[in-house]
């Protein structure tokens, strides 16, 4: 699955020596502390990815200081370990404490928005565990080659996951409808837009408090509903634009042809590369009978998705906007977990939706 994406902020922050005090009661200070740290080990204050402070352990304490316009999430990582949390900041005093040995589960004191989201956390605790803990089982039969979708216990741990999924959505449903002015439900809004449909995700975002409405992901919640309702096998195809590897703004499936596979990808989907080789097969079988491909990218690193489209034979149209899967496509067809597809014939009908590779070779054998 796909994982979900989150959106952070850009601050200008000053290290201070751990010990120091303030008299300015403006902005955050982080008081950390890691039990059986390393001393001297660097802390690092990370966003989206890129460090935008550090300092040094010392006596297992650690302090950052600045200031935030709004509460954004952010990441502590132990610099050169695989110890890290992600929680809430904002403008208060945080004690965060973390021993070497659960540092995923540190104590984070002081934010109220935090407070909110392992209140959460623990609502959905139990169920998440179900959910986790069938999927892993599945993961590690797929990898021995030992996943056999008709067994007994393959049927039951997908029932499993099923029912534990839906119980996390309705968990995360009745936070959204009892906390409007909080940004945890607009980040949660915005994450499962996609997996909740327009009509849920409509009344959901009609909720909200008009500050949250007006932010950046307000924006995207509301331009996800505002675009068409996702067709159904059966209705008419409903094209939109997107860009090419040149840049330029194309339609996807202008061009006529008797059947046409709309395939959401990205290069760091696992699933959607493995399929690929067997992708690359089916197309050069059926490309001279008219079967094309129109491969959608959840790419947002440019050079990523190259690679991946030359390492893979990738040579039928490649489209990407680069964003991590917001394009108009993706939204309108709601697609929430890739690989993901879309099967068209020559005059513009929905034929199929997630099919699988085995299912559209044997499909396409009987019609062309």
């Amino acid at each position: 699955m796909k994982s979900f994406y989150l959106l952070f902020f850009v601050l200008v922050i000053c290290v201070f020596s751990c010990k120091e005090i303030t008299k300015d009661n403006s902005g955050f200070i982080i008081n950390g502390e890691i039990e059986d740290g390393i001393d001297n080990s660097l802390i690092l204050l990370r966003i989206d990815g890129k460090v935008i402070d550090s300092t040094r352990l010392r006596d297992d304490q650690f302090q950052f200081r600045g200031d935030v316009k709004e509460p954004k999430k952010v990441l502590i990582i132990v610099d050169g370990t695989r110890l890290y949390k992600f929680f809430w900041l904002e403008n208060s005093s945080i004690n965060f404490k973390a021993s070497k040995s659960d540092f995923a589960n540190a104590s984070i004191k002081g934010s109220s928005l935090q407070k909110q989201q392992d209140d959460l956390a623990e609502k959905l605790k139990v169920t998440r565990k179900t959910f986790d803990n069938a999927n892993q089982i599945l993961l590690q039969k797929e990898a021995q080659n030992k996943l056999d979708e008709t067994s007994s216990e393959v049927i039951r741990l997908r029932e499993n996951m099923e029912i534990a999924d839906k119980a996390m959505d309705s968990i995360n449903k009745v936070f959204i409808s009892n906390h409007p002015k909080s940004v945890i439900s607009l980040t949660t809004l915005n994450v499962y837009k996609q997996k909740y449909g327009k009509d849920v995700t409509k009344n959901l975002y009609n909720n909200l408090d008009k500050s949250l409405k007006q932010s950046t992901k307000g924006d995207e919640i509301r331009r996800f509903i505002e675009l068409p309702t996702s067709p159904k096998v059966g209705d008419v195809f409903i094209d939109f634009k997107i860009k090419d590897l040149d840049g330029s703004i194309k339609n996807v499936s202008k061009d006529p042809y008797n059947y046409t596979l709309i395939e959401f990808w990205a290069s760091w989907c696992a699933p959607c590369i493995k399929s690929m080789p067997e992708l690359r097969t089916i197309y050069d079988k059926y490309r001279k009978k008219g079967f094309e491909v129109r491969a959608i990218s959840h790419d947002d690193n440019k050079n990523s998705w190259l690679h991946a489209i030359t390492k893979f034979d990738m040579s039928w149209p490649n489209y990407s906007d680069l964003n991590g899967g917001k394009d108009e496509g993706s939204f309108i067809y709601e697609v929430n977990i890739i690989p993901d597809n879309i099967l068209v014939d020559k005059n513009g009908i929905i034929i199929a939706r997630h099919i699988s590779m085995q299912d559209l070779e044997d499909f396409l054998l009987q019609k062309l």
